[in-house]
């Protein structure tokens, strides 16, 4: 894994961007969804060797997937804001072999904590400010106070909502485990609507854990826990998907005796966290993994696919008859344009000849426009301007607009 602790100024790797593209989908697609990569910057290859065989299979799928669903906790540890996001993009690094395949992303428990560290003046008090900077091009309709961490998206014949689990507190810098009452009546606003015939819902920690030895999981507010699965069963949502826990598990966890789901559920609890943390042993599903979705009509068929490319489980089921939902648009991303910054100048690479830079602070304040051709333009933050930018690239004549991040440390 490659070092960046030492080097002055650091380049960050654009971000293709989830937009709306091209004709109705059919509704036959395929997604993956992995969670739990738990990358350590610096720490040796080992630290991010099982999240590299997860993304080399994607990458070998065929066909490819139309688009991914990453459950959180992308990076094990951050000592504060910078790191985060250098994190972040470490992971961005290793998954570089299927950038091409739209992502959406959840946030994690290990990505809203800081574990003891503030982030510092300008970032978001609720602890979201190094996860928005790195993903910032997420849907931006969830309830307020929650954009760019809540979420939904529409694909095909299918609707999925992105919640987030884990709530910050500023004054313990820990994580609290609750879809409140917020994304709840979100949620169900959203689903009251749809008419996507397969409805997915997916979050970090899990609802219905192997134990109460942790009280990190949504068992820890069981009032809140049962209101979120509520919701969620008189919608019909097919399927929670979660991580947190480093194992994968689709039977509740049964066998542990212990917050076992209702039996008369119709709401699948599936949790595939292992896309590279630590195992977790004692309840099965002790592999890395990850989870190949087939949508073909009323028809949901996925496969369970460890490190090694073998298939551990398979699963699905059919929608009930008289189901019916129009295609929805399908999510594209922007051609990859790769954004620097070094030598005083904004540079980029790929796809753009000329263009405008905008370049915002970390708290969107507008910092700098500057017109741009020939794959660079003079910038100068000023004195002592250390930080995390945004930059945007809006071609002159026709194209989509690309965005990337850029740290300076002076």
């Amino acid at each position: 894994m490659r070092s960046r602790r030492m080097i002055p100024i650091v380049a960050l790797a654009a971000v293709s961007v989830l937009v709306a593209a091209g004709p109705a989908a059919a509704q036959v697609f395929r997604f993956v969804t992995t969670s739990d990569a738990h990358i350590a910057l610096d720490k040796g290859p080992a630290s991010s060797t099982a999240f590299g065989y997860v993304v080399s299979h994607i990458d070998a799928l065929n066909p490819r997937p139309d688009f991914w669903i990453f459950g959180g906790d992308g990076y094990d540890e951050a000592t504060d804001s910078a790191n985060a996001v250098a994190l972040w993009q470490e992971w961005k690094d290793i998954a570089d072999p299927i950038s091409d395949v739209p992502i959406y992303v959840a946030i994690g428990n290990h990505d809203v904590n800081n574990y003891g560290h503030f982030y510092g003046s300008g970032w978001s008090g609720d602890g979201t400010g190094p996860f928005k900077a790195s993903w910032p091009d997420l849907p931006q309709n969830g309830p307020a106070g929650y954009q760019g961490v809540v979420y939904s998206f529409r694909y095909s014949n299918s609707i999925f909502c992105v919640v987030q689990t884990n709530t910050y507190d500023g004054a313990s810098y820990s994580a609290t485990y609750k879809v409140d009452a917020a994304q709840r009546a979100w949620l169900s606003a959203v689903l009251d609507t749809t008419t996507a015939v397969h409805k997915f819902v997916i979050g970090h920690a899990e609802a219905w854990p192997p134990s109460n030895s942790s009280n990190s999981s949504l068992e820890w507010n069981p009032s809140d826990r049962d209101a979120f699965w509520q919701v969620m069963t008189a919608h019909g949502v097919a399927a929670y998907v979660c991580g947190h826990i480093h194992l994968w598990n689709r039977d509740y966890f049964v066998a542990s005796g212990y917050g076992n789901a209702p039996a008369v559920t119709t709401t699948r609890q599936v949790v595939c966290g292992g896309a590279g943390g630590g195992l977790v042993s004692g309840y099965g599903g002790k592999f890395y993994h990850f989870v190949v979705w087939d949508i073909d009509g009323a028809t949901v068929s996925a496969r369970v696919i460890d490190s090694y490319g073998a298939q551990r489980d398979s699963f699905g089921w059919t929608a009930p008859a008289g189901l019916t939902g129009a295609p929805a648009a399908v999510a594209g991303r922007t051609p990859a344009v790769r954004i620097r910054y070094y030598g005083g100048r904004i540079r980029w690479q790929g796809g753009i000849d000329r263009g405008v830079l905008s370049v915002y602070d970390i708290a969107g304040r507008l910092a700098a426009r500057l017109d741009a051709a020939g794959g660079s333009a003079a910038w100068d933050p000023g004195t002592g301007r250390s930080g995390v930018y945004l930059v945007r690239l809006a071609p002159v004549t026709g194209g989509a607009a690309a965005t990337g991040r850029i740290v300076v440390v002076r």
